[in-house]
């Protein structure tokens, strides 16, 4: 997790697996909930980028990504892109040519508009965490342990992630 603080973009992949994300990204996943606005996030994640990718041999892609998605928005990370694609083959050399070219083609986008984009906390992020900080202050978290690293960070006062990081 070292290295996700430190990094400006993230890139999260994962294929599909019955539907949703792969058990190794679900993991990772679980094992990183203490970084959720509901528990001790990290100001760091204020200002970052992400995309996520997902492949699918037939449905399902959007569900992968969306179990992702919905990680990084609690983990405070305000510009996320995301791409999901049915690709009806289980490797790269199966699949057909023009949807080759095509998935190349949008893969050149989105790296340029991750390239000309800022990240800010928007009004989404800001309500979120608006609503943990009342649950800290309201002494409705999950402990006293996450309390007292809301109070350390200055956000049960004014200070806020997006402003430091």
């Amino acid at each position: 997790m070292d290295a996700v603080e430190k990094s400006d973009l993230l890139i999260f992949t994962t294929p599909t697996y019955c539907m949703r994300t792969s058990a190794p990204m679900k993991a990772f996943i679980d094992l990183t909930f203490t970084y959720w606005m509901s528990h001790k996030p990290r100001a760091s994640m204020f200002s970052k980028k992400a995309v996520v990718i997902s492949t699918a041999a037939g449905a399902g892609a959007g569900s992968a990504i969306k179990d992702i998605t919905n990680t990084l928005l609690y983990w405070g990370v305000p510009y996320v892109k995301s791409y999901g694609k049915a690709i009806q083959a289980t490797d790269w050399e199966h699949i057909k040519p023009e949807l080759k070219e095509k998935i190349n083609k949008d893969m050149a986008a989105l790296a340029k508009k991750l390239k000309n984009s800022k990240a800010h906390a928007g009004i989404k992020t800001r309500f979120i965490f608006s609503m943990m900080r009342m649950m800290q202050q309201k002494g409705m978290g999950a402990g006293e342990e996450e309390r007292k690293y809301w109070q350390e960070q200055g956000w049960l006062d004014k200070t806020r992630p997006w402003k430091a990081a």
